[in-house]
């Protein structure tokens, strides 16, 4: 899914440019970005070329919208298409763009329209497994949600480290960065979008909850990081790719401190910014 790398390019600038982020960890990201640049990432085929983004300003985006409306909900690809959707959005708000970007996002969002919800792991089987084969926890229940605040509520109750035995749909990770690109396609002004956005991310929520659960033989438990990316301490460490590579670091990294500062319940707040120790 080449989409992530310039997807984790992106999520670097707004994370580097909307937080007060030190010289040091400005340097750290730069890194990893150039680790990325230079082929360290699950999508090794993929080469980068300097774009010329000088446009005219006038870019049309209803392309990209009216793609997007079509492949919102159900669920795709754990979310991956509302995520990429929404950062390349952001950028071309920032930037103007020629017309043959425009046309390579709307050309890469039509892939989605074939994806289903994403993949599962089950324990003992090396096959990936649709994630809709699997009954709902019949201890867990989730309501629909009525607006983005019951989102972020559901992602700070549900998204803890404690359900991190699960293997499937893009994971933590990805609930938390696709409840993000909602919240900013609301934003940006895409209201026709926000609601299908919201039946998605309840459905990406449903579906991992209904995940089978891991031992701690077969998935040791994840251990919380003493320091966060916006401590000079952090990048004073060897950072690695983990499961998802670079480019899934970088994205969560815009992602977690953009979700952090949606949070209005204090009570929620306190509850992710324990679960930000165990995304990095």
């Amino acid at each position: 899914m080449s989409g992530h790398v310039p997807a984790a390019l992106i999520a670097s600038w707004f994370f580097c440019n909307e937080h007060e982020v030190s010289d040091v960890a400005k340097r750290g990201v730069q890194g990893l970005l150039q680790r990325l640049i230079d082929g360290e990432h699950v999508f090794s085929g993929i080469k980068f070329n300097q774009l010329d983004i000088a446009g005219n300003g006038e870019a049309a985006t209803d392309a990209i919208v009216q793609i997007i409306k079509e492949t919102m909900y159900p669920l795709k690809a754990s979310g991956h298409n509302i995520i990429f959707t929404a950062l390349a959005l952001r950028a071309i708000s920032r930037y103007s763009v020629t017309e043959d970007i425009i046309t390579g996002i709307s050309k890469y969002l039509k892939l989605f329209h074939n994806s289903g919800p994403g993949w599962a792991h089950v324990p003992g089987q090396k096959e990936l497994v649709d994630p809709r084969s699997f009954l709902p926890d019949s201890n867990f229940s989730l309501a629909p949600y009525e607006n983005i605040g019951d989102m972020i509520h559901a992602v700070c109750v549900h998204v803890v480290p404690d359900h991190f035995n699960r293997i499937g749909v893009g994971g933590s990770v990805h609930l938390i960065d696709h409840a993000v690109a909602i919240y900013d396609l609301q934003e940006m002004g895409y209201n026709d979008l926000v609601e299908l956005g919201l039946r998605a991310h309840h459905e990406h929520l449903s579906l991992w909850m209904s995940l089978p659960i891991f031992s701690s033989e077969d998935k040791p438990a994840p251990k919380p990081s003493a320091v966060l990316p916006l401590e000079d301490a952090y990048w004073q460490q060897e950072i690695q790719g983990g499961g998802g590579g670079l480019e899934h670091r970088l994205k969560i990294l815009y992602g977690a401190y953009r979700f952090d500062e949606l949070i209005e319940s204090q009570k929620d707040r306190k509850i992710f910014q324990q679960t930000m120790r165990y995304l990095f």
